[in-house]
């Protein structure tokens, strides 16, 4: 599934950029599997919160739990952001974007 998103995303890029070589293809695909890597796991973290506030909503997990467990969670997010935004302007600065 991943290959398929990423040689959509080339394609989408191509569009707008004119029909892409193979030389970029092989060139860009490695930086945008990684972003559609960063992206799906920074979607499977997201989802995790919503049943953690559940918990503690509910009573089933106390308020230092719960903060615990939100400060692990945005520090891990806010790492992949950063990683994902460092991928993003170095696709940009390479023109796979």
């Amino acid at each position: 599934m991943k290959k398929v998103s990423v040689l959509l995303l080339i394609f989408l890029c191509a569009c707008a950029h004119g029909s892409p070589s193979r030389r970029t293809v092989k060139r860009c695909t490695p930086i945008l599997q990684e972003i559609l890597t960063i992206q799906d796991l920074r979607e499977e973290l997201n989802q995790d919160v919503g049943p953690l506030i559940k918990k503690y909503k509910s009573g089933q997990i106390t308020q230092s739990e719960y903060h615990a467990q939100v400060e692990d969670w945005l520090r891990h997010e806010e790492g992949l952001r950063a990683y994902v935004t460092m991928l993003y302007d170095r696709a940009y600065e390479t023109n796979c974007l």
